[in-house]
């Protein structure tokens, strides 16, 4: 109900829910009124949910992230960063992002900048094709749609064919 309530924007509901239960309030609590906080921009209800999941699971860098993140998307940098801080000082590391692709039925899992795996270098260099690709597919997307606009600008497209 937490987290219905949290994603739909009606976080003063959420947060009354919590102070109503007649049982304290777990991580899974915290953690959707953190996420909800995240959704919907709230800095204060963010800070005051890492303040309890620090006591639950004061390890879990993913609930720091989250807040700092949350400062990080309203420009308040100082807060982002004293968040950092209070992670270094504690001894709270980030854990790196992991993915698992299947290829010819065989499934390979790696870490961001593992280069651990025996075709690392064959995958970056893959990777990093995929990536000049996909920029040049950008760059050809924003040159078509700066096209388009100007010519509409210039009345030489009519407005409802870029409608």
């Amino acid at each position: 109900m937490i987290d219905l309530l949290g994603r739909a924007g009606f976080l003063q509901e959420a947060q009354e829910l919590v102070r109503g239960m007649p049982f304290e309030a777990n991580a899974p609590i915290w953690g959707s009124l953190l996420a909800a906080a995240r959704i919907h921009g709230d800095a204060e209800l963010g800070k005051q949910a890492l303040q309890h999941l620090i006591k639950v699971e004061p390890h879990n860098s993913g609930n720091y992230t989250l807040l700092s993140n949350i400062y990080a998307t309203q420009s308040k940098w100082n807060e982002a960063g004293m968040v950092r801080k209070v992670m270094r000082d504690t001894g709270v590391k980030k854990m790196p992002g992991g993915s698992c692709i299947e290829v010819n039925n065989r499934v390979h899992e790696f870490v961001a900048g593992d280069k651990l795996h025996p075709q690392s270098e064959r995958i970056f260099e893959v990777l990093c094709k995929l990536n000049l690709q996909s920029k040049i597919a950008m760059y050809v997307q924003k040159e078509h749609v700066e096209m388009l606009e100007s010519n509409k600008e210039s009345g030489y497209i009519s407005t409802s064919i870029c409608a």
